[in-house]
């Protein structure tokens, strides 16, 4: 069933699917930032990592690039309190690594950030993209089935 979820059934994924299961968000985060370094090292030679935060991201990911000695650049929210896709284009360089400001929904506000946006941003500039999907990996594939609407909007809003 996760699996589903993921993706195994689209034609796109030619119905294969992996990745790992951890015990925490924290540790998630951990294990996604430092296998994006290592990646990018080994792709394109990034020696200086730096990635990119909406100034609204987990605080893990402060924690990740203190341990993995990454640089932290805050792109700022709108007053939707989604990511300013106009700040984070301007602060991806040669030595970005990791557009993390993607969340699905975030947990202060309750925004869905415009996740297809940055996606197609940190592909064009070859930069990997995270999304944090703690709770909403799981629950937005069900949400509509329980009246919720908005889900490729900002919000997460109950249906009338």
């Amino acid at each position: 069933m996760t699996s589903a979820l993921l993706g195994s059934k689209n034609a796109a994924s030619g119905g294969q699917v992996c990745g790992n299961m951890t015990s925490r968000g924290t540790e998630s985060i951990l294990m996604a930032v430092k296998s994006t370094r290592d990646y990018m090292k080994a792709a394109r030679g990034v020696s200086k990592p730096e990635m990119i935060l909406a100034v609204s991201a987990h605080s893990a990911y402060d924690k990740a690039a203190q341990y993995f000695e990454i640089k932290l650049r805050r792109a700022p929210v709108e007053k939707d309190l989604r990511v300013d896709v106009h700040a984070v284009k301007k602060l991806i360089n040669r030595n970005t690594i990791l557009v993390f400001v993607g969340s699905a929904p975030g947990f202060p506000h309750g925004v869905i950030d415009p996740i297809e946006e940055l996606a197609s941003l940190s592909f064009g500039k070859g930069v990997c993209f995270h999304v944090d999907l703690c709770l909403g990996g799981f629950v937005l594939p069900f949400a509509k089935k329980l009246g919720y609407v908005g889900l490729g909007s900002q919000y997460l809003a109950l249906g009338t």
